[in-house]
């Protein structure tokens, strides 16, 4: 998945898309996750269930001292394999653009790392 791809999914999902169209945007760029009858599907076919947890904001978790791979590491062990990262628009404004998403970039590269 490439950079911009990664960002738009992340922003799609903290803009509140169900986790449905985010999977379709996914598997219209290649991810390989579709819909067939009444369940999602990998490429070979298999079902995929969403298993979701959405955390806080990044910037709070960050200045609080929790935006670590750590908190990614319990959001595994709860048996998610999707997580939510919130975008808070005060928040994204007061770090800034690059800031901002240098965070949601750590996190992104946490969740792949951990398989979410």
């Amino acid at each position: 998945m490439t950079d911009s791809t990664r960002r738009l999914v992340i922003l799609a999902l903290a803009c509140g898309l169900s986790a449905p169209a985010v999977a379709a945007s996914a598997a219209s760029r290649g991810r390989g996750i579709r819909v067939q009858g009444n369940q999602f599907v990998d490429g070979a076919g298999r079902p995929v269930v969403f298993r979701g947890v959405a955390v806080a904001d990044p910037d709070r978790l960050a200045r609080n001292g929790h935006w670590t791979r750590r908190t990614f590491e319990e959001v595994r062990a709860w048996g998610a394999n999707i997580v939510r990262l919130p975008v808070h628009p005060a928040a994204w404004r007061a770090r800034g653009d690059a800031r901002y998403l240098a965070l949601l970039d750590e996190g992104v590269g946490w969740a792949r790392e951990l398989g979410l």
